[in-house]
Order: C-alpha cells, then sequence, then structure tokens
C-alpha cells in the first residue's frame, strides 16, 4: 500500500494531518534553533562575524536570551566593527611592545545581534581552571535527569598536587561532608582546585568529553597541554547564554554563580563597578612562562556582549593589567556604539 493510503486508511482526517504538521515543523525549529546554537562553532565560526543572530525583542530579565533564528547580518554592522578591531589590535601589539604580555588572544562577541572578531583565534592556550565551567555544566546536566543529585552530600578531599599562584579567600574543611551544590558554588566562586578534585569522584566524564568535542575540543582534563583557543572557549558561554546544552534554569545558575566570582583583577576591573559580569578566569605557571585568562558575558542594556581574553607573559600583574585595559577599550567602544 502507498504512503497515501496508509495515512488515509488510518482514520486520520485531513485537518488532523495539517495540525501535525505544524506541530512537527514547530518542533523542527526549535530543534533547528538548539543546533545552531551549539554547532555555529563549527560550522561559521572561522569566517567573520557574518551572522545575526535573532532574540526575544523585550528580553530583559534573567541572564539568558535563547536564540531564535539565524540570517545574514547587514553589511553596515559588520563594518562598523572594523575601526573598533584594529584598536584591539593595536592596542595588543603596544602591550608586547612594552613587555607586559609576550602574546594575546582577543575574542569578542555582541550577543544582540551575534556579529564577531577575533585576535589570534588559532593559538592553542592551557585552558586551566577555565574547565571548571564544562565540569559545572556537566554536574548540572546531571542534575537535570537525576533528582535531588545536587543536595547528595559527598566529602571534601584535598590533593596536594594542586597549586593556586591566585590563592582562594575562603576554604572548606578537609574530610567534611558537603552538597554537590555547595561544592560547585566553592570551585566557581573561589576558583577551589579541591573543591574541582572532590566533584570529579562523582563527576560523567564521558559527558564532559562529549560536551567539550562540542564547541571543538578534543581532549579535555586539567592538563598542563594546550587545548584549547579563544573562539573554543567563548563557546561553552554561549551555549549557556543561548540555554541550548542546559534548560534555562541551570543555564541562569551557571552564569549567576559566575557572577559571583571573587577575582576582581582581569576583566572586571575595567568596567565601572555597577556593570554585572558573568566570567570565569584561569591561571597557569609553566615555568619560565605563565598564562592568565579572563572570559565572559558583560551585560549592558541591549548590548551584552562576550570577551574572551588568553595571554602569556612572565608577570602576572601586568598580564592582569594588560587584560583589564582591553576589558575598559572594550566597554568604551560598545558604550559609543550605544548612544
Amino acid at each position: 500500500m502507498d504512503k497515501k493510503g496508509f495515512f488515509l486508511g488510518s482514520g486520520i482526517s485531513k485537518r488532523t494531518l495539517f495540525s501535525l504538521a505544524l506541530l512537527v515543523s514547530g518542533f523542527m525549529l526549535g530543534l533547528l534553533s538548539t543546533i545552531v546554537a551549539v554547532k555555529i562553532y563549527e560550522d561559521k565560526s572561522r569566517e567573520g562575524g557574518n551572522y545575526f543572530e535573532l532574540r526575544n525583542e523585550g528580553h530583559s530579565e534573567g541572564l539568558t536570551n535563547p536564540l531564535l533564528d539565524c540570517s545574514m547580518a547587514k553589511e553596515n554592522i559588520v563594518d562598523n566593527l572594523s575601526p573598533f578591531q584594529s584598536k584591539i589590535e593595536n592596542e595588543i601589539k603596544e602591550g608586547i611592545k612594552r613587555g607586559d604580555v609576550t602574546h594575546v588572544s582577543y575574542y569578542f562577541r555582541e550577543l544582540d545581534n551575534g556579529v564577531w572578531f577575533a585576535i589570534n583565534e588559532k593559538e592553542k592556550f592551557t585552558p586551566a581552571s577555565l574547565l571548571k565551567v564544562p565540569v559545572m555544566m556537566t554536574l548540572y546536566d546531571q542534575a537535570s535527569s537525576e533528582p535531588g543529585f545536587l543536595e547528595k552530600q559527598i566529602p571534601y578531599l584535598k590533593n596536594g598536587d594542586f597549586y593556586q599562584n591566585i590563592p582562594i579567600k575562603k576554604e572548606m574543611v578537609e574530610g567534611q561532608l558537603y552538597s554537590i551544590s555547595d561544592l560547585i558554588a566553592q570551585m566557581i566562586v573561589y576558583s577551589d582546585n579541591n573543591a574541582l578534585f572532590s566533584l570529579t569522584k562523582i563527576l560523567d566524564q564521558q559527558s564532559l568529553f562529549s560536551l567539550m568535542r562540542k564547541v571543538g575540543i578534543q581532549q579535555a582534563g586539567m592538563s598542563e597541554e594546550e587545548l584549547v583557543d579563544v573562539v573554543q572557549y567563548s563557546s561553552f558561554f554561549r551555549i549557556l547564554y543561548n540555554s541550548s546544552y542546559l534548560d534555562r534554569t541551570y543555564s541562569e545558575k551557571a552564569l549567576s554563580l559566575m557572577t559571583q566570582i571573587d577575582y576582581r583583577e582581569g576583566l572586571p576591573k575595567g568596567l565601572p563597578k555597577d556593570i554585572l559580569i558573568s566570567h570565569k578566569f584561569g591561571e597557569r605557571n609553566l615555568g619560565d612562562s605563565m598564562q592568565l585568562h579572563d572570559c565572559g558575558i558583560v551585560y549592558v542594556k541591549k548590548h551584552n556582549y562576550l570577551i574572551c581574553v588568553m595571554t602569556r607573559g612572565r608577570d602576572l600583574n601586568k598580564m592582569n593589567q594588560t587584560i583589564s585595559h582591553l576589558s575598559a577599550v572594550t566597554y568604551n567602544n560598545v558604550q559609543s556604539q550605544a548612544e
């Protein structure tokens, strides 16, 4: 029997079929927007900021704004980034010339319209504590399918191999039981390596590796290897902002935790104190060279943007100043465009 005979012979009216088709097409559009949000790095991210992202016009509350659709960006929107990009390039060259840093990679994206640019974006870095963000996302994903997961209590363990150049301001008690939720907060807000170590005992590592691969990172773990670039890492913030990996509740929870980070150097120092930023920093001492990175979302009314700066150098304070300076230049440019 042909397909027409099968469907019409099953007691389904044409009106029912039409309604069903609308439902399926609606589902597929929603699925497509999610796929675009997660896969956009693999498909288009190296081509330059030529896509316009469509979002809810009236969105004003919360830290997320799910992606609805994509279309080609207007040329004048992309062209307006050229003077800004040139300014950032010059600032980086001057910083290297002064000896403040030996290398800088930079990524900027307007989250309200999707246009972006990157400088030295193919350079790989050691992610260090930046990897705590996908670990948090993986744990929240586990919580979404396991009721009571975040309330479970596990011991806070210490690993003597972990050393932090930037000391944590609030420590937990070794051997004491804490909820998974509290340990995630400790890991993110204070960038506590021992909280991370404790959470790896219950972490679904295969899910973590799968998430890493989604943004183009082929290896995972707290490795000394240089695994990530600024575009890849920024994808974690994009899929949180888009609520395309976690649902909106957990995406909001993750971004909210990162607004509470007590590290106020780097990106935050380059911003006015009343500007909200959801970010994560990472640092690594590799003998005669150090790395310092800071990436996050800056919330400016109708002009939310994503910025990621990764650096190499020999002086942590000067690297911090470089990131703060680039943060200030970026914010001032966004403000000037908004006026």
